[in-house]
């Protein structure tokens, strides 16, 4: 049902046009950003009082808590930007607008993720880099000298991709193990951000709540299965390598699955 031929770059780039212009996006686009803004001034907020200690022991300190803000929001602000993808099918009218556009399903799908992708994804890293530069500005005007949070932020990220880069670096030497480990924690996020996207075609309203409620209960359910089940518990003990592979597998056939129902559902929406 989203055959490639059907794809014109030039019909795609005057739906992207229109989204973005009928849409409105600025208040996302400035939500997120004043959240970086009023949590970065909260946390460095110190500096104007600081305690009796070392002021760049304390700034290495505030740079490390604005970094570990900055991921849990970003991530945050993605997961709902991800669920928030198709809702201008959320009614009938709307449905019957967007489906009626001259452009064939795959420029109608293509369009929304490259518009999460902008809005979602590289605003969020623009958003971070002015709040920050803000946040500096307002602070030396009351008289207080403070760093950015880049490096901070930048060696964070360097230490979680060095960490990850570890588990298919053991892997490709002969670590199995490792290997599926890395390939668990790309299909776990796989699966994480395509649930959101799913979910918020499924539910026409609340769907970050109501996706994640029901993540949670799965997730939950899985747990307990497989620590409070005895014969659960001794076949994990007993086969370890076999279950590794297996739950890397199952995950892998599961990122697929997501894959190939979320154009389902979207095709599915001009019929409801």
């Amino acid at each position: 049902f989203l055959e490639m031929k059907q794809f014109s770059f030039q019909r795609f780039a005057q739906l992207l046009r229109l989204d973005i212009r009928l849409n409105r996006y600025l208040p996302a686009m400035l939500g997120i950003f004043l959240g970086y803004f009023f949590g970065f001034v909260g946390i460095y907020w110190k500096l104007v009082n600081p305690p009796d200690i070392s002021l760049e022991v304390l700034e290495d300190v505030l740079a490390f808590s604005a970094s570990r803000y900055c991921l849990v929001l970003t991530v945050f602000y993605v997961l709902v930007a991800s669920s928030m993808m198709f809702t201008n099918l959320s009614t009938k009218d709307s449905r019957l607008k967007f489906f009626m556009l001259p452009a064939s399903n795959l420029e109608k799908m293509a369009s929304r993720f490259v518009v999460v992708l902008l809005f979602g994804v590289a605003w969020p890293l623009v958003a971070y880099f002015l709040a920050d530069l803000l946040r500096v500005g307002v602070l030396a005007v009351l008289g207080v000298s403070s760093g950015f949070s880049f490096s901070a932020v930048g060696e964070m990220c360097r230490q979680g991709w060095q960490v990850f880069a570890a588990y298919f670096s053991d892997g490709f030497q002969g670590n199995l193990s490792s290997l599926y480990s890395g390939l668990d924690i790309v299909f776990g996020l796989l699966i994480v951000w395509l649930c959101q996207v799913a979910g918020g075609l499924i539910f026409r309203r609340r769907a970050f709540v109501f996706t994640n409620v029901l993540l949670f209960f799965v997730l939950f359910t899985l747990s307990w299965v497989a620590s409070s089940v005895d014969f659960v518990t001794v076949w994990l003990n007993c086969h370890a390598d076999a279950f590794e592979l297996f739950a890397t597998v199952f995950l892998g056939l599961l990122t697929l699955f997501l894959l190939s129902l979320i154009p389902w559902l979207f095709c599915h929406k001009q019929v409801q």
